[in-house]
């Protein structure tokens, strides 16, 4: 994780460098600065399902900022069918809670009226929490799988995103489309497990399931996605 923590702190310091430079970087003649209110359309049909919405400063000259928040509960999800269902199975508790932050800083490849393509640097934060029913986790000492009647679900992860993107405006509306990859540590553990018993069966799901793995390690993340956005000022 010390790499990580490296990585980020090169990152930032070129962030800063960055910044000083944007001072004296030359203006495009057919732009404005714009602050544009985002939505997240994929965070509905996410198997932790959450509304992630963000504002995001573009200037006319070299760099961009944002900072996207998402929320979710059950009681965020009323409904007799739930958009993530169509991608998961999986039903999480009553109590099922969800939090993520994730602040950006966008280096202007392209900045055009209508246009902008661009490099990016993410940082995150995620947490999850909820009781889980009637199912099955492997524990991380022993690797063995156990079915339980009822236990406590937690998953944090935290770390970074090299992204790239491009962004098309039409009007007030714009329409950003992403893809990155980086470095992240994962925690998931299990607590106050009612009736443990040990289960014959091997996972060979991971990738798509973490949530039934008990881990502590630092994983490869992967990010894509788009957001809708709308102008609120320009100058």
């Amino acid at each position: 994780m010390k790499r990580i923590f490296i990585i980020l702190l090169l990152g930032l310091t070129f962030v800063q460098n960055g910044i000083a430079q944007d001072d004296f970087a030359p203006e495009y003649s057919d732009v404005k600065n714009r602050i544009n209110l985002k939505i997240m359309p994929l965070s509905l049909v996410h198997p932790m399902h959450h509304v992630r919405f963000g504002l995001e400063f573009i200037s006319k000259k070299k760099l961009g900022f944002g900072v996207d928040v998402g929320i979710g509960n059950q009681g965020t999800f009323e409904l007799p069918f739930r958009p993530d269902m169509l991608f998961s199975s999986t039903t999480w508790g009553r109590d099922y809670e969800y939090f993520e932050i994730k602040p950006e800083v966008k280096h202007l490849i392209v900045n055009k009226e209508r246009f902008f393509l661009y490099s990016a640097l993410e940082l995150f934060y995620m947490q999850m929490g909820t009781t889980m029913k009637n199912n099955k986790f492997e524990e991380k000492e022993t690797e063995l799988i156990f079915a339980y009647d009822q236990a406590e679900l937690s998953r944090k992860e935290y770390g970074f995103h090299a992204k790239i993107g491009f962004n098309l405006i039409a009007g007030p509306f714009n329409f950003d489309f992403f893809g990155g990859i980086g470095l992240a540590k994962r925690k998931i553990d299990y607590s106050n497990i009612v009736n443990p018993q040990k289960y014959d069966y091997e996972y060979h799901d991971e990738w798509f399931t973490p949530y039934l793995h008990e881990q502590n390690r630092n994983v490869l993340h992967f990010t894509l996605g788009f957001k809708i956005g709308y102008t609120l000022i320009e100058y």
